[in-house]
Parts: C-alpha cells; sequence; structure tokens
C-alpha cells in the first residue's frame, strides 16, 4: 500500500481560525484542557504510622469565564462550536482525500469516494489512522452521520439549545441531539486529530486514551464497537530525596521502587476503579554541592526498582533543569 502524501502544512493553513476558536470554546464552556489536573509530592523516606509514604495532594483550581454571565452567553454558541467543528472535520476529510488524488468536494461525493478507496482497499491515512482501525471507522462514520445536520445549524428554526444543555439540530424528519458532554467530546476529539496531523501534538498514552474515551461517548452517533474506558485522570508525581537517601552525592545516585510509588499513587486517584490514571514523574535530588533532576513522561515512568546515577547514558535523556 502506498503511504500517506498529505502535507501538514496545508492542513494547518486551512483549519487555523477553526481550531483557535474552538480551543478557546472546549476550555471555556467545558472546561477541558489536556494540563495535569494536580500533582502528588511525596519525599523519599517520609513515612506515615502505617507505613505508607506521607504524600501531599495538590488541586489545580482553574479560572474559568464560563461561570459568569459571559459564559451563559457563550453557551448560546453551542450551535456555531458545532458548526466550526464539523467544518474541521470537513477540512480532515478534504486533506485526506486530496492525498489520494480526490478533488470532487460534494459531501455526497466526498463519501462515495471515501467508500470506493476503502472497499478497493487503496485508501491512504496518515499515521493515526494507520495505527488504530478504530479510530479511522469513528472518524468516517461520524463524518457520514452528522453530514447531514450541518445545513440547518444557518437556518432560522432549524436548530435550538434545550434547558439540559444539549442541541437539537431538525433536517426534514430526522433529529440530532449532542448532550453538553457529547458536544464536547466531538470538539475535543477533532481537536487532538487535528493538532497531531498538524504537529502540534503528539499522541501520548494519556492522549491516545482521551481520545478514545470522547470517540467511545459518541457511539450512538458512529455505531462502531469500542470499548468503554474509563475516566482519565492526568497528574504528576513529584519526588524529593533528602541527601540522607543519597546512594552517593558525587555524582548523585539513588535507587527508587517506581511500583511502590505507583502504588501509592493508585491508592490516592484509583481506589474504586472508576478512573484510569497517567502521571508524568519529577525526581528531584539535591546536596550542599550538587543537585539533580529527572522528568519522566507519561510513556517513559519506570517500572520496578531503578538505580539513577548523573552520568548514567540510559536515564541522562531525561535529566532537566532544577
Amino acid at each position: 500500500m502506498s503511504s500517506f502524501t498529505g502535507n501538514p502544512q496545508d492542513l494547518a493553513e486551512k483549519i487555523t481560525y477553526e481550531l483557535e476558536a474552538l480551543e478557546f470554546l472546549r476550555r471555556e464552556l467545558f472546561d477541558h484542557t489536556e494540563k495535569p489536573d494536580g500533582s502528588m509530592d511525596i519525599t523519599l523516606g517520609d513515612l506515615a504510622e502505617n507505613g505508607n509514604l506521607r504524600a501531599t495532594v495538590n488541586v489545580v483550581i482553574s479560572e474559568s469565564i464560563s461561570a459568569s454571565a459571559v459564559g451563559t452567553a457563550l453557551s448560546k454558541l453551542k450551535p456555531l462550536a458545532f458548526s466550526a467543528c464539523f467544518k474541521l472535520h470537513d477540512m480532515i476529510v478534504e486533506w485526506i482525500l486530496r492525498a489520494n488524488e480526490c478533488t470532487d468536494w460534494q459531501f455526497s461525493k466526498k463519501i462515495s469516494t471515501y467508500k470506493k478507496l476503502k472497499n478497493a482497499k487503496t485508501l491512504t491515512e496518515p499515521d493515526l489512522f494507520v495505527q488504530s482501525g478504530e479510530i479511522s471507522e469513528v472518524f468516517w462514520g461520524l463524518y457520514q452521520s452528522l453530514v447531514s445536520f450541518r445545513n440547518p445549524i444557518s437556518h432560522s428554526g432549524g436548530t435550538r439549545i434545550n434547558a439540559d444543555g444539549a442541541i437539537e439540530i431538525e433536517r426534514h424528519e430526522s433529529v440530532l441531539i449532542l448532550t453538553h458532554s457529547e458536544l464536547g467530546s466531538y470538539i475535543r476529539a477533532m481537536s487532538i486529530i487535528a493538532n497531531h496531523y498538524i504537529g502540534s501534538i503528539s499522541i501520548d498514552p494519556h492522549l491516545a486514551y482521551l481520545l478514545n474515551f470522547d470517540l467511545s461517548s459518541l457511539k450512538k452517533h458512529h455505531d462502531v464497537a469500542l470499548p468503554n474506558p474509563r475516566t482519565p485522570i492526568l497528574t504528576k508525581l513529584n519526588v524529593e530525596i533528602p541527601a540522607e537517601n543519597l546512594e552517593s552525592i558525587t555524582p548523585i545516585k539513588t535507587t527508587i521502587d517506581f511500583g511502590t510509588l505507583r502504588q501509592r499513587m493508585l491508592q490516592t486517584y484509583s481506589p474504586d476503579d472508576s478512573s484510569r490514571l497517567f502521571y508524568s514523574t519529577y525526581i528531584r535530588a539535591s546536596t550542599a554541592v550538587d543537585r539533580a533532576a529527572w522528568l519522566f513522561p507519561i510513556q517513559t515512568t519506570p517500572f520496578g526498582v531503578v538505580t539513577l546515577t548523573v552520568g548514567d547514558e540510559q536515564f541522562d535523556k531525561y535529566l532537566v533543569d532544577f
């Protein structure tokens, strides 16, 4: 099969306005962020009476205008947010089809072209869709399900916002209802996909899970079987290593049981298995003469017992400024 030839810069130039508008709306209307919700601080060797590592949980309190009168006014833009998100969706569709030498942009022709290429097994797609056929299926399934409801947005009487915050779009005998959370999931999923394809973000394990979570919540609109994931939580583990817990001062050397740290995190954040925990790990050590810090992103946090030594090539790539 041929490789995908779409130019990310071409897509970036076409979606800048919609993407920026949606980033604002999903932050203010849906309180969405891909930043950590807070952090947990642990000092190595500091044990509670039950023998567990003592921990301090820090919660990030974000300020949003959505609770104000301005936020109430913004909620009235939900139909336009749907329209902007579908346009973003549509432009990604066109970008993919253009790379497959399709230039007929009627909605029905785009869908029929996709089906023809898919059935002939000649469709080329960008990396994320190649690596996850389920995400590709949902992307195209949502497009086919939602495409007929884009026009009523701009026609009087075609759209309304219900008391529960859902938007309701009528077209002939059909009605599309997107709850507040479903609209937020649609916007976030398309934003993650778009930002990945233009190179603004990389899909780490948390974003992959979050994308699957959002697409799963839209199942009634695409009818593709996806796992029903738990609510994703993103946080950060900060580990302070006192000088007395170091095995060596020059160079700084310490042995850490990452398994024990993980169990402490799970005890705090996921006691009832209703959520899925993702966290980066920041380790800091200092002495009177030296200091060092390592930052392990989500996908690289070690398991088991690991010895960290400044000068060890295996882990020096994770060294960061103190």
